[in-house]
């Protein structure tokens, strides 16, 4: 997976920069083809924000999900961007799922 960060009006922090991309190296076991992931780390107000933008492919068709989060500290919002990253993979997966089985299904018409 090759794996960009993005600091916005912020100084770049390794710890952070890694964290990041052990996290999303979880979801690099859903794509067919190796996936391309860009982060986004800023401060809006109090909060801590990231976001994510990934691009692959699963069962062969073209993905381009975004999850984003802001939290108390940049981990908790990493944390929520993931959740809600997985969350999206699975609908599709799911998706992509019943809609092969009902393309199998014995017509019932006879």
């Amino acid at each position: 997976m090759t794996i960009n960060v993005h600091f916005k009006q912020m100084d770049s922090s390794d710890s952070l920069r890694k964290q990041a991309e052990k996290k999303i190296q979880k979801l690099d076991c859903y794509f067919d083809s190796p996936a391309h992931a860009h982060w986004d780390f800023h401060f809006d107000r109090a909060e801590r924000v990231a976001h994510c933008r990934v691009i692959g492919h699963i069962n062969g068709r073209a993905l381009d999900l975004s999850g984003g989060a802001s939290g108390e500290t940049f981990n908790k919002a990493i944390d929520l961007a993931m959740e809600r990253l997985r969350k999206q993979i699975r609908r599709r997966k799911e998706i992509a799922k019943n809609h092969l089985h009902r393309l199998h299904l014995p017509s019932l018409s006879a």
